[in-house]
C-alpha cells in the first residue's frame, strides 16, 4: 500500500533575473548560465515593479525541452525555503539518465495535451538498476543537469493520472457511425484494442495559432511593450506585442470602417483562466465594400436614352426622303437613269441595329 506523502513532483527554487528577448522570449539568468522561462504576466509585471534586474528567487517547475531544460515559474519568493538549485525529484526510475514525473490522479486543470508525463535529464551516481520503481530524489542543478545528492525508495507507485483521461475513446464514439442493421444476429463479439500511446515515440512539432479580432482591446504598457487580453470561447489568451504592432491595431480602428486583425504566435504556458499566447505578430486587414447599386442604374438609363435617340433618327429620316423625292404620278421613273446629286443627297443613309451593352 501507497505510503502517506509519496506522490509524483518536480519542483524547485532558482535565484535568477527575469531578461525578456526583443521577439517576446523569457530567460531567468543565473550565475551559471540562462534558461527558458514560461512566467505568466502578473508574475512578470510584479518583478518589472519591484525587482527590476535584480537576482530574487523564483518557484519553478522543470520541464525538459529540444534546446535543453526550461521551466515554468509558479511564484516569487521573498526569502529561499530549499536555496538555490535545490530540487525535490519524485517519480519513475526508467532508464539510465531520465526520470519520469506522472501527474498525480488527483491532479486539476488536466486536458488532452497536459496529461502526458514528463521526462527529465538527471545524473544519479551509484543507482540500483532501473526498474521503474518509485523514488524520492533531492536533486541540485549543476551546469543544466540534476545531480541527485540524496535518494529514498524503491517505493509502490503512487495513483497516477495514467492513459487517463480517455481523449481517444471519447473522440472514437463522436465520430462513429450508427450501426447498420444486422439481418440475423452475430453471435461471435468483436473487441476494440485502444492504441498504447506509450510505445509511439513522438517527433518535434510546432503549434502556431491565430486569434482574429474586429474590436480594439484594453491596453496596459509595460517594459516597453503593449499588453492585453483576447477571449476565445472563454480561454484567455494573454498577448503582449510590441508598441509597433500595437499601432496597427489603433491605425485600423481609426482609418477603416470596418477591419480585421490576425494574431498568431505559439501557445505558451498555461494561466488560471488559459494561456500565454508567444512570439505574437499582428496583420490588419480592411473589410472590402460591396459596389454601390446606383451605378449601374445610371448606366442602364444612359444606354436606354442611346438607343431611344437611335431609333427615332431612323425614323425622322425616311419622312425627309419623301418629301424632297416625291415625283408627279405622270413622270415614271427610268430604272437605267442614274439619280442626280440633289437626289443621291436626300436619299437617306441606312442604319444598323445596335447592341448596347450594358456594365
Amino acid at each position: 500500500m501507497t505510503e502517506a506523502g509519496h506522490f509524483y513532483q518536480a519542483i524547485g527554487e532558482l535565484q535568477a533575473s527575469l531578461a525578456v528577448a526583443e521577439d517576446g522570449t523569457k530567460f531567468l539568468e543565473t550565475a551559471e548560465g540562462q534558461y527558458k522561462a514560461f512566467v505568466p504576466l502578473k508574475l512578470q509585471q510584479q518583478y518589472a515593479d519591484k525587482h527590476q534586474g535584480q537576482q530574487v528567487y523564483w518557484r519553478v517547475y522543470p520541464k525538459s525541452i529540444e534546446q535543453g531544460l526550461a521551466f515554468e515559474v509558479v511564484s516569487l519568493l521573498e526569502q529561499p525555503q530549499r536555496g538555490h538549485g535545490q530540487f525535490v525529484l519524485q517519480g519513475d526510475w526508467v532508464e539510465p539518465g531520465l526520470l519520469k514525473i506522472w501527474r498525480n490522479a488527483v491532479a486539476g486543470k488536466v486536458n488532452q495535451y497536459n496529461w502526458q508525463p514528463r521526462l527529465l535529464p538527471i545524473s544519479w551516481e551509484e543507482a540500483l538498476p532501473p526498474d521503474e520503481s518509485f523514488w524520492q530524489l533531492q536533486a541540485e542543478l549543476i551546469d543544466g543537469v540534476f545531480k541527485v545528492t540524496a535518494a529514498d525508495g524503491p517505493f509502490p507507485h503512487p495513483p497516477r493520472l495514467e492513459k487517463q483521461p480517455d481523449f481517444k475513446t471519447q473522440k472514437q464514439h463522436r465520430e462513429s457511425p450508427l450501426p447498420k442493421p444486422q439481418l440475423q444476429p452475430k453471435q461471435a463479439t468483436t473487441t476494440v484494442k485502444l492504441i498504447d500511446w506509450e510505445e509511439l515515440a513522438p517527433v518535434s512539432g510546432k503549434l502556431e495559432l491565430t486569434i482574429k479580432v474586429n474590436t480594439l482591446p484594453q491596453v496596459k504598457l509595460a517594459d516597453g511593450r503593449c499588453h492585453f487580453k483576447v477571449d476565445c470561447d472563454g480561454r484567455l489568451f494573454q498577448v503582449s506585442v510590441k508598441q509597433k504592432q500595437w499601432n496597427k491595431l489603433e491605425t485600423a480602428s481609426q482609418t477603416y470602417a470596418e477591419w480585421v486583425a490576425a494574431i498568431s504566435g505559439k501557445l505558451g504556458a498555461a494561466t488560471a483562466d488559459g494561456f500565454v499566447l508567444e512570439e505574437s505578430n499582428i496583420q490588419v486587414f480592411e473589410r472590402g465594400s460591396k459596389s454601390s447599386k446606383p451605378e449601374i442604374e445610371t448606366h442602364t438609363e444612359a444606354g436606354a436614352s442611346h438607343q431611344l435617340g437611335l431609333k427615332n433618327e431612323a425614323e425622322a429620316k425616311p419622312e425627309v426622303e419623301t418629301s424632297q423625292t416625291k415625283t408627279s404620278p405622270s413622270e415614271k421613273p427610268n430604272p437605267l437613269a442614274r439619280p442626280s446629286a440633289a437626289q443621291a443627297e436626300a436619299k437617306p443613309k441606312k442604319i444598323g441595329k445596335f447592341n448596347v451593352e450594358v456594365r
